[in-house]
């Protein structure tokens, strides 16, 4: 019975599938802890006072539009803060205010023109500077923010708040030395602070330094006590990347029960429970993934791998259908379509998609495996042997394709040239060397070449104890050579090995005939 593991065991021809399970990117799973990112969220939109000297008809717009951010109903305190900037055109508030009211709608490069604006007419106010820097972040402007945070960190040394933003836009930026140097500082200045571990723990993921990840982790789970939701779910990801997958369970158990809900989280918990091979709790963690973001096209990925493992291949189409009509050029997404298609057999769809994948990513070795073996059984051997040879081109160690190719030119009774592909399997000591000697043992026995087929048998066994056939060939060589007993104990280790009952009563029959 065939495991559930990512990548799947090779039988004859036909057998290697790739089921590779996307990871999300690094710095994108979760959310940045909030002081180690602009935000632009309603919470960060601050009315300030407003000064009594202000006619009463701008007094009123300025209440109106406190009202209406008060409500969360953003274009209407827009058109107030407007109206109000019309009758006081250097009011300063009113272009601040509006410009959190601009962020607040993700309208970036209104609000950046407004709080410039805020800035001249206030000759560099320390929060609208700062203000001005998040918005740079917000929009990548990262050289930007950090010339901001670095004029106000000149301005008061002491605001370690700004050394963490400023951090946070050197690892945007890709200066992880500057970022490492910036939090390292937070962290001596407050060893307290929950956030500033987590941030340099991102920096440490970037890095591949996940030990040092898992400690600070660790730390700011110590530090945040019941609001470690984050900092539990960024550890659980570490744990399952280095393969700890009880530990990784765990965490984000405890992440969801200090009320983390977010679809990677989820897709992550997915991920471990495939590794596993629990493969209905993959599905279901898939699916609440799902529920809260259903515009990720990995997840769905994800889940038509788990239908592919449970054989519901019109299910896994579906979602890699909706994989691609997200995000059209990603290569990985047809191959997997096409292996479902293949599994489904729907050949001429799955050679298809293997042509769209090529397409997009000619390097990708799987795709020209997959292809090869889809050529292979729809008898198209010439295209089949063309496609595993381009494999064996892109990648010498690709031992399938060694042992594809040469089962093809078997067929095709090309020995001379399937023995030189199942040689190079056996001489660089590949994974499947047992089933190269099972096959060169296979030729040898054409050829009537009955000891090194009994020796190469003999080889094929001690490696592949479990591969049946070559139990069943090697009792027939051992019947060639009248060693009767050898023959029996063979064809009694392949009856318990072997699931296919008209090939169990094949060597029934011979058993019973040795045994008579």
């Amino acid at each position: 019975m065939q495991t559930f593991k990512i990548k799947a065991i090779p039988t004859i021809v036909t057998a290697v599938i790739s089921l590779v399970i996307i990871a999300s990117v690094l710095l994108s799973l979760l959310p940045p802890p909030k002081e180690a990112q602009a935000s632009d969220t309603s919470a960060d939109v601050v009315v300030t006072s407003t000064a009594t000297s202000l006619p009463l008809d701008v007094l009123m717009l300025l209440s109106q539009a406190e009202q209406a951010i008060g409500e969360k109903n953003y274009s209407k305190a827009i058109e107030a803060y407007s109206k109000v900037i019309e009758l006081v055109p250097d009011h300063t508030p009113a272009y601040s205010q509006r410009s959190k009211a601009y962020m607040a709608l993700r309208l970036y490069k209104l609000a950046i023109e407004d709080i410039n604006t805020a800035i001249e007419l206030s000759n560099e106010n320390d929060q609208l500077l700062e203000q001005r820097a998040d918005l740079y972040v917000l929009t990548n402007d990262h050289a930007k923010a950090i010339e901001d945070y670095t004029e106000l960190i000149d301005q008061n040394p002491g605001g370690i708040e700004i050394y963490s933003k400023r951090a946070i836009a050197y690892m945007q930026s890709g200066d992880n030395n500057r970022a490492l140097a910036d939090l390292d500082h937070v962290i001596l200045n407050a060893p307290n602070e929950a956030n500033a571990y987590i941030n340099r723990a991102l920096l440490f993921e970037r890095l591949n330094k996940l030990e040092e990840a898992l400690t600070d982790y660790t730390r700011a789970i110590e530090l945040a006590g019941s609001t470690a939701g984050n900092a539990y779910a960024r550890r659980g990801m570490i744990y399952s990347r280095l393969n700890k997958l009880t530990e990784a369970l765990d965490d984000f158990e405890h992440a969801i029960d200090q009320g983390t809900e977010d679809a990677t989280l989820y897709n992550e918990r997915g991920l471990v429970y495939s590794k596993l091979g629990q493969a209905e709790q993959a599905l279901a963690n898939f699916n609440k993934a799902l529920m809260l973001d259903s515009q990720n096209p990995n997840i769905y990925y994800n889940r038509g791998v788990i239908y592919i493992y449970l054989k519901n291949y019109p299910l896994a189409i579906a979602d890699y259908d909706q994989a691609i009509q997200l995000d059209p050029n990603n290569a990985l997404y047809y191959s997997n379509r096409g292996i479902a298609r293949y599994r489904n057999n729907q050949l001429d769809q799955a050679l298809a998609d293997y042509d769209l994948a090529i397409k997009l990513d000619p390097e990708y070795v799987l795709n020209y495996q997959s292809r090869a073996n889809a050529y292979a059984q729809n008898h198209q051997t010439d295209l089949a042997i063309q496609d595993y040879s381009m494999v064996i081109e892109l990648d010498s160690e690709y031992s399938e394709a060694y042992y594809n190719r040469g089962v093809l030119y078997y067929q095709l009774k090309k020995f001379d040239l399937a023995l030189t592909d199942f040689n190079t399997i056996i001489e660089k000591e590949m994974p499947n060397m047992g089933q190269a000697f099972y096959m060169r043992a296979i030729i040898e026995i054409v050829r009537q070449q009955y000891t090194p087929a009994l020796n190469d048998l003999t080889s094929a066994i001690e490696r592949d104890a479990q591969f049946a056939s070559s139990y069943y060939t090697r009792a027939l060589v051992y019947k060639w050579f009248g060693k009767r007993s050898e023959a029996v104990a063979d064809l009694k280790q392949y009856i318990q090995l072997e699931t296919d009952p008209n090939l169990l009563k094949q060597a029934e029959e011979l058993l019973d005939g040795l045994d008579g």
